[in-house]
């Protein structure tokens, strides 16, 4: 809403207001969610995907990809690392790595990765994720937990030392690092023990 005290529509400086709608005026996005649980799927060209406020489902289909989530639990699904913006919005949400054999360190994403509280490395292949107990702290802005799901041939490694091991609990492997926590699924090798 737009205030405009001095504007004359009834005479002597009635003022006026004035709503303007928002949309995408300038046609950079390319898929734009609602508030229903949408999923929102990118073509083989640069796309920009902004998910509204459900459980929204975010596919790209490789390259420089910007994604936006919003409220709700969102998946973005990559399909390489290539993308520029990885950002999860409100909620508890997922980046998954969508293809096999990737590579995701996540001391090289730094600033193109946000308010992701999870990965999910599940699927064919292998994938690789590498991570310091600073990425894990500084990859949501309302966690501390990361917790990394996959399958016997992905592996979680560790940049740095200070790692905790707190045993098995509900299929996730418990590590720590001062405020840092990692839960890793059982099936995915770790280095840090």
């Amino acid at each position: 809403m737009v205030g405009a005290p001095s504007a004359d529509p009834n005479g002597s400086y009635s003022g006026s207001s004035y709503v303007v709608f928002g949309g995408d005026f300038t046609g950079a996005v390319t898929a734009l969610g609602t508030a229903a649980a949408d999923k929102l799927k990118g073509s083989k060209a640069v796309d920009r995907i902004v998910a509204g406020d459900g459980d929204d489902t975010l596919i790209g289909r490789g390259g420089a990809d910007v994604f936006h989530g919003g409220g709700g639990d969102d998946v973005i699904e990559i399909r390489d690392v290539d993308f520029q913006l990885a950002d999860g919005g409100a909620g508890t949400d997922t980046l998954k790595l969508d293809r096999s054999h990737l590579d995701l360190n996540l001391a090289d994403e730094r600033g193109r990765i946000s308010d992701i509280e999870a990965v999910d490395m599940t699927g064919q292949g292998h994938n690789t994720l590498t991570l310091t107990a600073l990425d894990v702290l500084n990859l949501s802005s309302t966690s501390n937990t990361l917790q990394v799901d996959g399958n016997h041939n992905d592996r979680v490694v560790g940049l740095d030392s200070g790692w905790s091991d707190g045993g098995i609990a509900d299929g996730y492997h418990t590590f720590t690092n001062g405020e840092a926590v990692l839960l890793v699924g059982v099936q995915v090798t770790t280095d840090f023990a």
